[in-house]
């Protein structure tokens, strides 16, 4: 696609003006096929109520390296779930909520990089050797 940057938005359907949504990002095992219809009937187009945006990506190849504990965890993560959904910080997490919860038996994790507007929840950010590094550091 060629264009200028100010038509950036238009790729996924984005608005052109700014806008709050809150986010979550399941880090999956593997990708659970009647969770994942489940999710799309909770959150997808047919689901009603405010915007949400469901995206799967394929994991692995060079993040799936091992290594010291760092700031990425879940390396072992076979597929990521991404949820940006507009509205007010409970309703939003309420909704993302029941969508993900399909998918509870095979998430391992969450991903930091979207858990948007969800700064006072860290459950399942870390794996536990990187919440145990970072918390010996911790004074």
């Amino acid at each position: 696609m060629r264009g200028r940057y100010t038509e950036s938005h238009t790729v996924h359907g984005d608005p052109d003006v700014p806008h709050a949504y809150c986010g979550e990002g399941a880090v999956l095992r593997e990708l659970d096929l009647a969770g994942a219809g489940e999710l799309l009937a909770r959150a997808g187009p047919d689901a009603g109520g405010a915007m949400c945006v469901v995206q799967v990506n394929q994991l692995g190849g060079a993040l799936a390296a091992s290594g010291a504990p760092n700031s990425v965890p879940h390396r072992d993560g076979r597929f990521l779930v991404r949820l940006p959904a507009v509205g007010d910080r409970a309703a939003a997490r309420e909704r993302l909520d029941a969508a993900c919860a399909p998918l509870g038996p095979v998430t391992i994790g969450r991903a930091l990089d979207f858990a948007f507007g969800a700064g006072d929840r860290t459950d399942g950010l870390w794996d536990a050797e990187t919440l145990k590094e970072t918390q010996r550091g911790s004074p």
